[in-house]
């Protein structure tokens, strides 16, 4: 059997080459060629985005560029990974003001928690008999009291907070023995320091979750014009997640639907 050469840990262990970019379009090949077919695969959510289009409206009417929809997500209808209406548990992590996806899972009859913690003025409270909104940060610790310095309106800002592990996270809200039939992760990068340490020290928390959705987005690393130093840590780190995602049980499977997506759902 050949042996799969191991990927440099540290940028020292780098030695020259072009490693990190056949390392790059590794990942890319990775998500384009998912592993196995929905074939019943629904949209969830969205809105229609007009921002930046000459003379666009946000009905997406007289655009005189093309609108895009955004905010949705797929959902895998497909035998037991469907969430059973009145019977699901969805944690949408990193909500950005954007519900459409939330309220439509819970139109469906899913239950929900939703999680951001830079939602200014938004608190822990329920705002709907199946919808709950928590103002708080998932990261790869537990971390109280957090202050975290921002930009607004060319101000710094300062923003009190609270991090919770996933782990930590599904005790708080008790459903640790729970199903969770949809977790998605849309948390500006983080979740790949989050998912790292969730397959390194709690992978118990995967093993509940029926479907995991979030984000790769590569355009950071391409901005640092292959400085080695600062972008081969996060490549490995980014494949290396893949990879445990794909060999740790409950073993996540990228996925392509094998007939017409439906439209999303109301």
């Amino acid at each position: 059997m050949k042996k799969e050469k191991v990927p440099p840990e540290t940028p020292r262990e780098y030695n020259g080459g072009d490693y990190l970019p056949k390392l790059v379009y590794e990942i890319v090949d990775r998500l384009r060629l998912p592993q196995t077919t929905c074939n019943k695969l629904v949209y969830f959510g969205g809105h229609l985005d007009c921002n930046g289009s000459d003379g666009a409206h946000s009905d997406g009417l007289n655009c005189n560029k093309i609108c895009v929809k955004d905010g949705y997500k797929g959902v895998c209808m497909d035998g037991s990974l469907k969430p059973m209406a009145k019977d699901c548990l969805i944690l949408s992590v990193g909500i950005g003001n954007e519900f459409s996806f939330d309220n439509a899972m819970a139109r469906y009859g899913c239950q929900i928690y939703s999680v951001d913690f830079t939602m200014k003025n938004w608190t822990h409270f329920a705002y709907a008999p199946n919808q709950h909104f928590l103002s708080l940060g998932i990261s790869h610790s537990n971390t109280e009291g957090l202050a975290l310095v921002y930009e607004h309106e060319g101000k710094n800002q300062t923003l009190r907070t609270s991090m919770l592990t996933l782990a930590s996270l599904l005790q708080v809200l008790d459903v640790r023995t729970r199903i969770i039939s949809y977790l998605k992760l849309d948390i500006e990068n983080d979740e790949w320091e989050v998912l790292e340490h969730v397959l390194k020290i709690t992978p118990w928390v995967l093993k509940s979750v029926r479907q995991l959705a979030f984000e790769v987005h590569l355009e950071d690393i391409l901005q640092l014009n292959y400085d080695i130093e600062r972008a081969l840590p996060k490549v490995v780190r980014i494949r290396k997640v893949l990879q445990g995602l794909e060999v740790r049980p409950p073993a996540f499977a990228s996925f392509t639907a094998g007939k017409t997506p439906k439209p999303t759902f109301p």
